[in-house]
């Protein structure tokens, strides 16, 4: 997956995939849009998306994520849709998200 390095949009939303990300997600620095929504994704926030400065839009919502947010999430400063829904994150919102 890392080797894309030149992927803008990634849609792995409505599958069977298990468990946490790979790590190697990281490293797809042009994406600007990654959905995962409604899939079996688990564990928490996976940190390799703030590598992602690129990224207007993050679609998690409906997987088994849990734990905090990251407090620091100023470096997705191009995020305009952020959508959480249906997991089990705990804590507050970062305020950092309200700086972008």
């Amino acid at each position: 997956l890392g080797n894309l390095s030149h992927l803008t949009n990634l849609d792995l939303s409505g599958n069977d995939f298990t468990g946490e990300l790979p790590d190697s997600i990281g490293s797809l620095t042009q994406l600007t849009e990654l959905q995962l929504a409604v899939a079996k994704h688990s564990g928490n926030f996976p940190l390799q998306l703030l590598n992602l400065s690129e990224l207007t839009g993050i679609d998690l919502r409906f997987n088994q994520f849990e734990g905090m947010l990251p407090s620091n999430m100023s470096s997705l400063s191009k995020l305009v849709s952020f959508d959480i829904t249906g997991n089990s994150f705990s804590g507050s919102v970062p305020s950092s998200l309200f700086m972008i």
